[in-house]
C-alpha cells in the first residue's frame, strides 16, 4: 500500500492492518528521546526511459543492445 495522498498521515495499512513503521525494541535509552521512526519499506522509482536514451547514445553499447536483440530473435 502506497501511503499517499489521503493516506498519508495513516499510521496502519487498511487492507491488513500492519504498522507503516518498523518497530524498534524498548531500550531505556530511547525512554527521554524516542527513535525516529523509519519506513517499513520504501518505494524506489527509477525512470528508465533516460536510461535507455543514454544506453542507446554511445555507439558501442547500442550495437550490444542490437546483437542481444538478434540473438534472441535467433533462439525462438
Amino acid at each position: 500500500m502506497l501511503f499517499w495522498n489521503d493516506k498519508e498521515k495513516d499510521e496502519v495499512c487498511s487492507f491488513c492492518g500492519s504498522s507503516r513503521w518498523k518497530v524498534h525494541e524498548a531500550n531505556p535509552e530511547h525512554e527521554v528521546n524516542p527513535p525516529k521512526r523509519k519506513a517499513l519499506k520504501i518505494l524506489r522509482w527509477f525512470p528508465l526511459k533516460p536510461r535507455l536514451q543514454r544506453l542507446f547514445t554511445s555507439s558501442k553499447t547500442s550495437n550490444l543492445m542490437k546483437m542481444l536483440t538478434y540473438e534472441v530473435d535467433f533462439l525462438i
